[in-house]
């Protein structure tokens, strides 16, 4: 019988590494022929999801965001009321309401088998709170702790022992996530995985890519800055930032403010970023923070070369001057002088970009995946355990009842301690030296 496993994530029809991720772990369980694989989305934006799925792949949802959606006058009121359920602290919080809540309470409620994989703070801690110790809750990161605000780093403190598991995006966020969590709770450094490509760019196209939110953390201000500071020495270069986001104007001045409008080209998130990649010649992360970098390993799966200011994930993934360059974050006349040397240096371009694609091999989502199974396969079998252990407990103590001790020991402190013991209010520790201690004056 095939195992169980849920994802639980905000918008599966939409596009961001969060989403990619989960799809690529979803493609590679399913294809195992072991797992049952349902990806549950708490909105449900278009017909069908951007991003490719594997069609064996079950997809449901929660909301019907999209604009022919019709709701009942009860539905509508709970649409219009804010969630108690979601920190609101979370990015997305706006999107989430009573209506959600009614329905991740019913879901996660309804769940009494098999793994669920949660996705953000939020989910984690409801996982702990909702969800049948039946079933293997394990949560994932995909921030540094130190990009929280300070109560949803409070939540995550005292919430997130309660899991059965964690994944952290690289080894430096395990360390500080093991100092900050309250209790004892595995946590495995997890990167995100992609597909390793047959075929690599010929990084002989003077264009540069970059993609993203246009949000102020991925910084495409301060990219557009730094290529303003040497584009006039590369007038046959082009720098295409791919998304979508509220700060679209914001970028569409600066452009203008550089008289950039024929070298800088604001482009639409795309569903097929390989092929726009295969256009390019590096990879730019501009980001002011970067739990991981999910197009620098595409990038890197195509033997493109990053060039990226030194974030958490980046600077775990590019080995500097081997198969990209890293500069100091937020330095804009850094980023522009290693983004010459890139554009300027051919033969450097290309091995760099060699280099790349050897080091995306760590990155192909077989091995990725190969190894959160095996985090699946471990904790299954040390919740399997557990519960052995806790049933042989439980028929220790039940045989502990004073009824079964003899007459002299009725009215002794350990008889009021076997009577606590099997209201639940002493550990099995205690119980044993008890136990121990019974014999002794028993002999």
């Amino acid at each position: 019988m095939n195992t169980k496993l849920r994802f639980l994530v905000y918008n599966a029809y939409g596009i961001g590494g969060t989403v990619k991720t989960v799809f690529n772990f979803a493609d590679y369980f399913q294809n195992t022929g072991r797992y049952d694989v349902e990806i549950m989305s708490v909105r449900k934006t278009l017909d069908t999801p951007v991003l490719y799925l594997n069609p064996k792949v079950k997809i449901n949802f929660m909301q019907d965001a999209r604009k022919k959606a019709i709701y009942t006058e009860e539905e509508k009121d709970l649409l219009s009321k804010p969630s108690v359920l979601i920190n609101q602290d979370e990015d997305l919080y706006s999107f989430f309401n009573a209506y959600t809540d009614k329905k991740l309470r019913e879901y996660l409620e309804g769940l009494h088998e098999g793994v669920l994989i949660t996705t953000n703070p939020s989910f984690n801690v409801l996982a702990t709170a909702l969800v049948d110790e039946c079933v293997l809750r394990i949560g994932q990161e995909h921030k540094s702790f130190v990009d929280y605000t300070t109560e949803i780093q409070k939540m995550i403190r005292n919430n997130y022992g309660k899991l059965d598991s964690l994944t952290i995006l690289t080894e430096r966020n395990k360390h500080v996530y093991e100092r900050k969590i309250c209790g004892e709770l595995p946590i495995y450094v997890l990167g995100n995985g992609t597909r390793r490509l047959s075929y690599r760019t010929n990084l002989k196209n003077h264009v540069i890519v970059a993609a993203g939110r246009y949000a102020k953390q991925k910084g495409f201000d301060l990219l557009i800055e730094a290529f303003a500071l040497i584009a006039n020495e590369f007038p046959d270069w082009r720098l295409k930032i791919y998304g979508e986001g509220s700060l679209v104007k914001d970028y569409v001045k600066l452009i203008h403010k550089y008289n950039l409008e024929g070298q800088i080209v604001l482009e639409p998130g795309s569903d097929q970023m390989n092929e726009k990649l295969s256009e390019a010649s590096m990879y730019v992360c501009s980001s002011y923070y970067e739990p991981f970098g999910m197009v620098i390993i595409e990038g890197f799966a195509m033997g493109i070369p990053c060039v990226s200011f030194a974030c958490d994930g980046p600077r775990e993934i590019i080995t500097d001057g081997y198969d990209g360059i890293l500069v100091p974050k937020e330095d804009v006349a850094e980023l522009a002088k290693a983004m010459e040397r890139v554009m300027s240096d051919e033969k450097y371009r290309m091995e760099l970009g060699a280099n790349a694609y050897e080091t995306s091999k760590k990155y192909d989502i077989n091995i990725i995946g190969d190894n959160l199974r095996k985090i699946i396969e471990t904790e299954l079998n040390e919740k399997k355990n557990t519960q052995v252990l806790n049933d042989e407990k439980k028929n220790i103590v039940s045989s502990l009842s004073v009824d079964n001790i003899g007459d002299d020991i009725q009215n002794s402190t350990y008889a009021k301690m076997i009577d606590m013991a099997s209201e639940g209010r002493v550990g099995f520790s205690t119980i044993w030296k008890m136990f121990s201690g019974w014999l002794k004056y028993k002999i």
